[in-house]
């Protein structure tokens, strides 16, 4: 249900208000009231956008937990389907200083285990300047455990893993596909950026 402007930006408070006091679930309403002006329905989906937040605010499956966790999620691939459909791991490390940059085969991935969008892509001896800190700042703080399950007691770590490159010698675009009800919805893909 489409709710107009104006009595969309009336009910913003209200819901800032409630979540302060209950986030479960008014925080959850507050984003897509604000963009689209509609209030989303995730305990009855309609859509893709009210399946993700049901998805995010209720804890009904604690398999998605595991596959929050990156490691984790490796676990139960190699248990599943077997050990050839991962991509190889070079290091797992609690700290930025524990990196072994000249110890790796580049090119390699660094990225976080607990949460989203944290990779960096190196290629050669002058992308790790800066790793030490940047890996340090991924570790120091939980993400999203406010907002989503999911996320609330992964042990956090970085991973190092071995980049797949094209002929190019760049890595292949990112592929998502979001599926719900059983079906596939949407296909995106994400080029690399360069």
């Amino acid at each position: 249900m489409r709710i107009p402007f104006h009595f969309a930006r009336l009910l913003t408070p209200f819901f800032r208000l409630l979540s302060k006091v209950w986030f479960v679930p008014f925080g959850f309403y507050l984003g897509p009231l604000r963009t689209s002006g509609e209030l989303p329905h995730p305990l009855a989906p309609r859509k893709l956008r009210d399946l993700i937040l049901q998805k995010m605010m209720i804890p009904d499956n604690p398999l998605r937990a595991v596959v929050a966790d990156k490691l984790a999620a490796r676990g139960w691939v190699a248990e599943k389907a077997g050990e050839k459909y991962l991509i190889p791991l070079i290091d797992v490390c609690a700290r930025g200083r524990d990196l072994r940059p000249t110890d790796y085969p580049l090119p390699v991935v660094v990225k976080s285990n607990h949460a989203s969008a944290q990779v960096l892509f190196l290629r050669d001896a002058g992308d790790w300047l800066d790793m030490p800190q940047t890996v340090d700042r991924w570790l120091a703080a939980p993400f999203n455990t406010k907002l989503e399950w999911v996320y609330r007691g992964i042990e956090r770590r970085v991973m190092v893993e071995k980049m797949l490159v094209g002929r190019n010698g760049l890595p292949p675009d990112d592929l998502k596909i979001h599926c719900a009800f059983g079906e596939p919805l949407r296909i995106n893909t994400v080029p690399f950026a360069r």
